[in-house]
């Protein structure tokens, strides 16, 4: 019959919860990237998702305004800017995100004249000022008829 002393045990029992947490951890983060396909949003030709998920961070891939039955892009600032935002809040439901859990759009535009049709799907989706994410603007050489897309990255709520 061994004998424990109490220091000794207590160290144990503590490895032993560290153990137990950690295993808990891994298991936890053991899913390191989730793709996010979401079906209702024109798909890249490339094989790549909507977006990923890594722990509590989603990344987005290009969100486009291409009409997914004709795979074309309209022709106008105003026809490419309302699917573009619409996507991008079907890709946050998807991922249990709202527009709160945003932190950060960058915008590609062909050319920086669409203002006017992007401010006011902008303020619709944030409102506040004080709760507003960063927004990045990059002039950009865009292929395939693309006036503009958009990247975004959130940090959803565990659902």
């Amino acid at each position: 019959m061994s004998c424990t002393s109490v220091p000794q045990r207590a160290c144990e029992d503590a490895v032993m919860a560290l153990e137990l947490r950690l295993d808990e951890h891994l298991n936890k983060v053991g899913r390191l990237v989730r793709s996010l396909v979401v079906n209702r949003c024109p798909h890249h030709r490339d094989p790549t998702p909507s977006a990923a998920n890594i722990h509590d961070l989603l990344d987005t891939t290009a969100i486009l305004s291409r009409n997914r039955n004709a795979g074309a892009y309209p022709v106008s600032n105003e026809l490419q800017v309302s699917p573009c935002h619409a996507h991008f809040r079907k890709i946050l439901d998807a991922a249990n995100a709202d527009p709160q859990n945003v932190v950060r759009v960058k915008m590609f535009l062909r050319k920086f004249g669409a203002w006017l049709q992007i401010n006011p799907h902008w303020l619709e989706m944030f409102p506040d000022l004080q709760s507003r994410p960063t927004r990045h603007t990059i002039r950009s050489k865009l292929h395939e008829g693309r006036i503009i897309q958009m990247v975004a990255t959130a940090i959803p709520t565990e659902g």
